[in-house]
Order: structure tokens, then sequence, then C-alpha cells
């Protein structure tokens, strides 16, 4: 496995992960890729398991089932000969999936909220913790 850094980006090179007239995939697909170059902005390595939860069965069905690899050696079109869409983002995902290990899940809306809040409450106890020094 090739040791790269995260390519990271300024404000002004996010020109075209513009919001407007977006789809929910395409905005799915943004926020993992927007996750991944914060993470490398406070230290996440290439080498660091990462586990990143969707609520689109799409992008780890893209991945585990090689339809990117289809797609590229397809010239973008899918078995049914339409283009592909979002493939600016598919290919930066497929390049930052290349070098890192990172894995892609699918997870239900309800599931996530649930996490979200049991990793709220995580956070507060390990903050009570660290204020009273619970663990001596």
């Amino acid at each position: 496995r090739r040791r790269h850094s995260f390519p990271t980006r300024r404000s002004s090179d996010l020109r075209h992960l513009s919001t407007e007239n977006c789809t929910n995939n395409r905005l799915e697909l943004m926020g993992i890729l927007m996750l991944i170059k914060e993470l490398a902005s406070i230290g996440y390595s290439p080498s660091d398991k990462l586990m990143v939860y969707t609520t689109l069965k799409m992008i780890p069905d893209a991945i585990e089932k090689h339809w990117i690899r289809k797609w590229c050696s397809n010239g973008w079109k899918t078995n049914d000969g339409t283009l592909v869409k979002n493939k600016d983002l598919w290919e930066e995902l497929d390049n930052l999936l290349s070098f890192s290990d990172i894995t892609i899940l699918f997870e239900k809306k309800n599931q996530i909220k649930l996490m979200k809040r049991m990793a709220k409450n995580n956070r507060k106890k390990l903050k009570m913790e660290k204020i009273f020094d619970i663990n001596g």
C-alpha cells in the first residue's frame, strides 16, 4: 500500500462542491469527501482506520461491488449506457480510497441518530471524567 498524505483544500478550492441544485446523492458524497479532508487537516493519516456511515446504500455498494471501477473502464457510463452522475465526486472518492484504510458503511437514518446520541453522551462522560479525574 502506498503511503500518502491526504490532499487538503482551501475553501476557495471548493467551488466545485457548490450545493446549489444538488441531489441527495451528490450532497452525501460531498459530505464524505469533506469529512475525510477535514480529518486530514487535524491529523488523520491514511494509515489510520476510519469507518464512515452513510444513509445511501448506493455509496458502499459502488465501492464493494466495484461499480466505480466498472464505470471508469466503461468511459463513466452505466451498464445501460447513461453517463454516471457525480463523476467528479466518484473519481475523488475512488482516489482517496485507493491509498487509505477507509470503510464506508450503510446505516438507516434512525440508527445513525441513535449512534450520534450515544457519541454525544460518551463525549459528555469523557469530558466529566477529565474534569474530575475519575480514573485516578
